[in-house]
């Protein structure tokens, strides 16, 4: 279990990590930056203090959800979706992925366009895409489905301009 900058405050903070650790059938790992555990003694426990301080990844992958999508996009767009399949490689240009062919195939919503930003300010850029997931999506004034495109996004960092960092 990956606990970064997780300190449970709330009764329903508490109540998430008692049925986090409670999953677990044989094992718990629990990796975290606090010292909330600490006072915990329970037979077999053992316990490990990583004082290395870890440079950021050079790459760092997003799946999109329905949130991060312009859904109606796609309605317009179902012959070429057809024509795709989940692993295939996407071109990240902008507010869109396109296929191979240069042809639109996702629309950024404007939610996840603030997510780039927000990654830009990190220094990570959007590099690279593939279909992850090809679903159905049904329109609440339709009476038929469609095809939509759920992408992962990669991306890698940068130094202060567009150059990916030295060490990645």
């Amino acid at each position: 279990m990956m606990l970064d900058r997780f300190t449970p405050q709330t009764d329903e903070e508490l109540r998430q990590l008692y049925v986090a650790m409670t999953r677990a059938k044989r094992n718990l790992t629990i990796h975290y930056n606090g010292d909330y555990l600490d006072t915990i003694k329970v037979c077999g426990l053992k316990t490990f203090f990583d004082s290395n301080i870890y440079s950021p990844p050079c790459q760092l992958a997003m799946q999109l959800t329905h949130k991060d999508v312009v859904l109606d996009f796609f309605l317009f767009r179902q012959n070429l979706i057809a024509q795709l399949m989940s692993e295939d490689e996407l071109i990240v240009d902008g507010n869109c992925c396109k296929n191979l062919r240069g042809q639109e195939v996702v629309l950024f919503s404007k939610q996840f366009r603030g997510k780039i930003e927000e990654m830009k300010q990190r220094n990570y850029i959007p590099k690279r895409a593939k279909v992850r997931f090809i679903v159905y999506w049904q329109k609440e004034s339709s009476d038929y489905e469609i095809r939509i495109v759920l992408p992962e996004i990669y991306f890698e960092r940068t130094t202060s301009g567009q150059d990916i960092a030295p060490e990645c």
